[in-house]
C-alpha cells in the first residue's frame, strides 16, 4: 500500500491473495534502498505485519493490487508529539483493462513486479500504546473487480478493512504532517514508476 499524493499510500515473495477470481501470485528481484529515519526520542511502538488486497492507488485511479511486509515504528519526540517512520516490501499486481498509475494508460495484460517504500510523518496524540512484535496478517479487502473499475470517478472504493493502526495504539492522534517518503516498482530488473515527495516519473504500463 503505497501513498499517491493524492495521498493515499506497500516481504518478497509473499503471496497475494486475490479477491477478484485472479490467480495469486509471488513477486521478486531488486529493490530500492530506503533512507534511515529522522526520527529520535523513545521508541514506544516497533510492529510489523502481512498486507494482502491493497489496493494500490494512482494519479487517475487505484491500479494494482499488493502485497508487502509493513514495519512500523513511532518515537515519542516529546510530550504529546510523536514520529512515524514505515516501511514497505513486497509486490503489485495489475490486471488487463486497468489503468496505469502515472499516465492512465490502458494495460494490455495482466503484469506484477516487486515494490518498496517508506513514510515518514509527526503527528501528536494524548496518549500512547507501547507494544513490539509480529502481527498476523492484515487482509485490506481490495478487489481487481474494483481496479477494473478504472477511475476514482467510476465508484472505485478501494482497500476497505484497512488495518488503522493510529487508532488502536494512539488516542486524540491528530496533526499529522508528512515529512518524507517514497514508493519504487519494478518491472523485472528495471525501476519503473518512482511516485515520492520529491516527484513522480516513470509509469507501469504493459
Amino acid at each position: 500500500m503505497k501513498l499517491t499524493f493524492l495521498p493515499a499510500i506497500t516481504i518478497i515473495a509473499l503471496l497475494l491473495l486475490s479477491m477478484g477470481g485472479v490467480a495469486a501470485v509471488n513477486a521478486s528481484g531488486p529493490t530500492h534502498q530506503i533512507p534511515a529515519p529522522s526520527c529520535a526520542g523513545t521508541i514506544v511502538l516497533n510492529v510489523s505485519y502481512h498486507v494482502i488486497n491493497d489496493e494500490d492507488s494512482g494519479f487517475v485511479g487505484y491500479w494494482a493490487l499488493d502485497h508487502y511486509a509493513k514495519n512500523i515504528q513511532v518515537w515519542q519526540t516529546g510530550a504529546g508529539s510523536y514520529c512515524a517512520f514505515i516501511t514497505y516490501d513486497g509486490g503489485w499486481h495489475t490486471f488487463s483493462g486497468a489503468l496505469s498509475p502515472q499516465n492512465g494508460v490502458t494495460e494490455s495484460r495482466d503484469a506484477a513486479g516487486n515494490m518498496n517504500g517508506f513514510l515518514e510523518f509527526t503527528f501528536t496524540a494524548t496518549s500512547a500504546t507501547q507494544l513490539s512484535g509480529h502481527l498476523p496478517t492484515k487482509n485490506y479487502g481490495g478487489t481487481s473487480s474494483d481496479i477494473l473499475l478504472g477511475t476514482y470517478g467510476a465508484g472505485q472504493t478501494g482497500p476497505t478493512k484497512v488495518f488503522s493502526w493510529t487508532s488502536i495504539y494512539f488516542t486524540g492522534f491528530g496533526n499529522e504532517v508528512d515529512t518524507n517518503w517514497g514508493f519504487f516498482y519494478y518491472m523485472g530488473n528495471t525501476l519503473a514508476w518512482t511516485n515520492a515527495a520529491s516527484g513522480s516519473s516513470g509509469d507501469i504500463a504493459v
